[in-house]
């Protein structure tokens, strides 16, 4: 399998992770906590243009007391 970077940036805020592709929807998904406010931009780059597939979000709302880990990826704990 491949890997994709994906890039998110807040304000000043960035964090970069390198995701592994996977070829079933039954991989543990990658969880980014991001709270509400300001728009957020997701920027996806393959490791090779070979690469294609793709990319599905589950955007979930959860209340900050339910948060497990860091409550901000993007900015940090």
């Amino acid at each position: 399998m491949g890997t994709v970077t994906v890039s998110l940036e807040r304000g000043a805020s960035a964090k970069q992770a390198d995701v592994t592709c996977s070829a079933t929807t039954h991989e543990q998904p990658v969880r980014v906590n991001i709270p509400a406010g300001e728009p957020v931009t997701v920027t996806i780059a393959p490791e090779s243009e070979d690469l294609m597939g793709l990319v599905v979000w589950e955007l979930r709302t959860l209340d900050p007391a339910n948060v497990r880990g860091c409550a901000d990826e993007i900015t940090g704990c």
